[in-house]
C-alpha cells in the first residue's frame, strides 16, 4: 500500500498544480496548447526513442497484443449492440469512443513511476498496436454517424504518422540498428541530451493533464457518463487482468496492461470529435470526468493488484 500510495500521490499533486495553473494563473489557452504540442511532437516522442532503443525485446511474449486489440474490439461490439438503448446517437458515438480510448500520458507516467524503464518494451508495444487500433476505428464510427467524413487511407495515414506511435517503430528501428553498431548507444552528450527530456516530459505531460481537467456540472448525460467512466476505468481493466491472468501471462506485464485499461479517455479526443462534427462537449465532460475519478480508480487496481500477485519481481 506504501509504495501505491508514495507512486500515486505525486501524480496528484501534478494534476492539482495544472488545474490550478489553469484556473487562477495561467488562462492563456494558446499557452497550454502550445505546451501540449511541445510535448506530443517533441518530448514524449523522445521519452519512447530514447527507452526503445535501450530495452530488450527478447523475451516478451508478442501474443499479449492480440489478445488485447480483441478484448477492445469486443467491448466496442458490446456497446454497437446496446445502441438502441441510447437515446441520443451524437452521444453513444462517443460514450463508445470513452470507454476505450486512453490516455498515453497518463499510461506511461504512471506505468514508470509505480514500475520502471525495463517495462519500456511492453508499453512500446501497446502504444504503437492500441493506437492503431482504437484510431482507425474511433474515426470508422465517427464518420459513419457524424457530420464530417473521413476516408480509411486518411484514417491510417493519419495514424502512422501519429508521433507516438511513429516514435515506438523509430525506437524499434534504433533497437534492431544497435545489435549491429553498439556502439550508438553510448554516445554519453546525446544520451544524457535525450534522458533529460524524457524526463521533463513526465513531469510536465501531468501538469498538462491536470490543466486540461473541467470541473462543469453535467446534467445532461450524467449516467451515461459515469457508466462510461466505470467501463473504462474498472471493468475493462478487471477484464484484461482476469483474461490475461488465464491465459497465465507474467504478472508484470498483467500489471503494465492493466494500467493501460486503466487510463482515462485521451484528451485529444474532443479535437478529433469536434473536427468530425460529433458531441465534442459531451466527449469533453468524459474526459474530464474519467481523468479525475481515474486518480481514484488506479490507486484501487494498484492496491488490489499488490494483494493478488504481491510483490512485482522484475
Amino acid at each position: 500500500m506504501i509504495k501505491v500510495f508514495n507512486s500515486v500521490l505525486p501524480i496528484i499533486i501534478l494534476l492539482v498544480i495544472g488545474y490550478l495553473c489553469r484556473q487562477k494563473f495561467i488562462k492563456d489557452k494558446s499557452f497550454w496548447s502550445n505546451i501540449n504540442k511541445l510535448i506530443y511532437y517533441i518530448m514524449f516522442p523522445t521519452l519512447m526513442v530514447y527507452s526503445i532503443s535501450k530495452s530488450n525485446f527478447s523475451e516478451i511474449d508478442l501474443s499479449f497484443i492480440p489478445i488485447l486489440v480483441l478484448i477492445i474490439l469486443g467491448i466496442m461490439g458490446v456497446i454497437w449492440l446496446l445502441k438502441p438503448f441510447f437515446k441520443n446517437e451524437r452521444f453513444w458515438v462517443v460514450f463508445i469512443q470513452g470507454a476505450v480510448r486512453y490516455n498515453s500520458y497518463v499510461f506511461i507516467v504512471v506505468t514508470l513511476l509505480y514500475v520502471n524503464t525495463e517495462v519500456m518494451p511492453i508499453i512500446a508495444l501497446i502504444t504503437a498496436f492500441l493506437v492503431m487500433t482504437t484510431n482507425i476505428v474511433s474515426v470508422f464510427i465517427l464518420s459513419k454517424y457524424s457530420e464530417n467524413k473521413l476516408s480509411l487511407l486518411q484514417t491510417i495515414k493519419s495514424t502512422i504518422t501519429n508521433p507516438l506511435v511513429f516514435s515506438c517503430f523509430l525506437g524499434l528501428f534504433v533497437n534492431y540498428i544497435a545489435t549491429i553498431f553498439p556502439g550508438i548507444l553510448k554516445i554519453v552528450w546525446l544520451n544524457s541530451t535525450l534522458n533529460y527530456i524524457g524526463k521533463a516530459s513526465l513531469t510536465l505531460s501531468l501538469i498538462s493533464v491536470g490543466a486540461s481537467i473541467n470541473l462543469q456540472v453535467f446534467k445532461e448525460n450524467f449516467y451515461g457518463i459515469l457508466g462510461c467512466s466505470f467501463i473504462k476505468l474498472l471493468l475493462l481493466p478487471l477484464i484484461v487482468v482476469s483474461i490475461l491472468s488465464y491465459f497465465e501471462f507474467s504478472p508484470v506485464l498483467i500489471l503494465v496492461c492493466m494500467i493501460y485499461a486503466g487510463s482515462p479517455c485521451s484528451s485529444n479526443a474532443t479535437a478529433m470529435t469536434e473536427t468530425m462534427g460529433g458531441d465534442h462537449e459531451s466527449m469533453s465532460l468524459i474526459i474530464s470526468t474519467q481523468t479525475v475519478l481515474s486518480v481514484f480508480s488506479l490507486t484501487l487496481l494498484l492496491y488490489c493488484y499488490s494483494i493478488y500477485f504481491g510483490t512485482i519481481q522484475l
